[in-house]
């Protein structure tokens, strides 16, 4: 899941990767972020949402499900609950590698 998740973060257009990894891999919050890119924060919320709605349709993507391998059942789990907590939750150390 973790190699999908990377994929699909990689795929996204540069802008969202810098907003994914300055929220989910640094620990900014909106506002910091907004001061890095010179952005409102409520454009920076809009940059996330778009980047986190395109990571949900790339995952559901064929070639993102063959990236899983289904034998692996620990890492699986371990990387789902990352994978989850990017797309739906509460921010979790460094998820991704960019």
């Amino acid at each position: 899941m973790r190699a999908a998740l990377v994929q699909a973060i990689k795929s996204l257009p540069e802008r969202e990767q810098y907003v994914m990894s300055m929220y989910y891999e640094q620990d900014m919050n909106l506002k910091e972020i907004a001061a890095v890119l010179g952005v409102t924060e409520s454009r920076v919320c809009q940059l996330h949402t778009r980047a986190v709605m395109r990571l949900r349709a790339r995952l559901a993507e064929p070639q993102y499900q063959n990236l899983v391998d289904p034998f692996d059942r620990e890492t699986y789990n371990a990387n789902m609950s990352v994978a989850e907590n990017i797309l739906f939750g509460t921010p979790v150390g460094p998820a991704f590698d960019l």
